[in-house]
């Protein structure tokens, strides 16, 4: 692994890791120690303890934006500095720092360090940290690369976190809820569309689902146009032809692709497939079965808000559904979308941010095929069967 994002869908929080560093959880983590300690370059000082003057070193793996801060002991910052740095070892001269222990934190890119100042000087001035040069270092970057890291959160009780984690071009999505120490096993599985555009995957239960929708986008149409038989391809709101101009409508960022039915079944990547509806009834059963309804019973259909992503949802005060505190949804990691859907009659676009709809690869009839629904306003999974003219979202499971 490269990097890991760990949310804290609970309280809306997140921070980006190494994929050899330790997370360390805490209930209570203060300024001070909300800090990373790298053993490799890290931070150094000399003098230290410092009279009128220190210089502080550290290591940059890649060149990027540095953020150097310096705090008191009791934790208020006393002056920053921002500056972009090429690959290399970098110094910095801090002056003005009167008696006392101070911490200065370097955050650069995904890396942290920290390291504790001593002054020895009675009184201080106006506390300025200037740059001065830097020294390339490339030989002794690895070190630092493949040092081991503590990265602290603040962590309650119960709390959800997910991880997404990076490996080259493949990402995977993992959910938890963290009561002990543990090691997080995440598995990368390659889902690169015919655009060669990568997926994030997510493992729920045997079976791995794409963890975002599909965007694959040969052709686009608006609204009024479709088919019961030959594929079409639409972006939510965006109603002309021009694929370049489609794939800047922010809706096909966040959303995705709406797909009628001919064109969702020849869609996904090579190695995936449209689900079945017994696929998409399997997933159901497994995430009722293991706890995953919203009053982690396991019986009865409550899974909604296990699906649906924590953003993007219409609100509403019901306690149960989608919609209800969208911190709590998303315990899959499926992350699923309320992405609308392209209407028949009228032939527009509906709903979005209120409803996501999903194909499944199963005909009811010549005319109708099974799909699944979120509603904002369910607590359960819905599955039905309409037009093969509507256009849907496509989720793809692994074959």
């Amino acid at each position: 692994m490269s990097t890991v994002i760990v949310e804290n869908m609970t309280q809306g929080k997140s921070l980006t890791m190494n994929g050899h560093d330790v997370l360390h959880l805490k209930s209570t983590v203060t300024e001070i120690s909300d800090l990373v300690y790298n053993q490799a370059g890290g931070i150094q000082f000399y003098p230290n303890p410092m009279k009128e003057f220190s210089v502080m070193e550290f290591v940059m793996p890649k060149e990027g934006n540095a953020n150097v801060e310096l705090f008191d002991i009791s934790g208020r910052k006393l002056t920053q500095t921002q500056n972009y740095l090429n690959q290399g070892r970098h110094s910095c001269r801090i002056t003005g720092v009167g008696k006392g222990m101070f911490v200065l934190k370097v955050t650069a890119g995904n890396y942290l360090y920290s390291g504790k100042l001593i002054s020895d000087k009675e009184s201080g001035g106006i506390v300025v940290i200037t740059y001065q040069n830097t020294i390339p270092v490339k030989d002794n970057l690895a070190n630092t690369k493949s040092a081991n890291s503590e990265i602290l959160m603040q962590y309650n009780t119960g709390d959800v976190l997910k991880f997404t984690a990076t490996s080259g071009e493949k990402k995977s999505v993992k959910v938890e809820v963290i009561s002990q120490s543990k090691n997080i096993e995440i598995s990368f599985y390659k889902c690169s569309d015919k655009d060669d555009r990568n997926y994030a995957t997510v493992k729920i239960g045997s079976q791995v689902w794409m963890a975002e929708n599909l965007a694959y986008l040969p052709a686009v149409s608006p609204s009024s146009a479709g088919s019961f038989t030959d594929p079409y391809y639409y972006v939510y709101g965006y109603q002309g032809t021009n694929v370049v101009a489609a794939r800047q409508n922010t809706n096909y960022t966040t959303y995705g692709v709406l797909y009628n039915w001919p064109a969702a079944k020849a869609a996904c990547p090579p190695g995936w497939h449209l689900p079945t509806d017994a696929e998409w009834t399997a997933l159901e059963n497994y995430l009722i079965a293991n706890g995953f309804n919203y009053d982690s019973t396991t019986t009865g259909d409550k899974i909604a808000k296990s699906l649906a992503a924590t953003t993007h949802w219409e609100e509403v005060p019901q306690i149960g559904v989608i919609g209800y505190n969208l911190s709590l949804n998303n315990k899959s990691g499926f992350s699923a979308l309320p992405g609308g859907y392209r209407n028949t009659n009228p032939k527009n676009f509906s709903y979005i941010g209120y409803h996501g709809h999903w194909w499944s690869s199963t005909e009811y009839s010549t005319y109708y095929a099974w799909y699944p629904v979120l509603s904002y306003y369910y607590s359960y999974f819905g599955q039905f069967y309409d037009n093969k003219d509507y256009g849907f979202s496509v989720r793809c499971v692994r074959d």
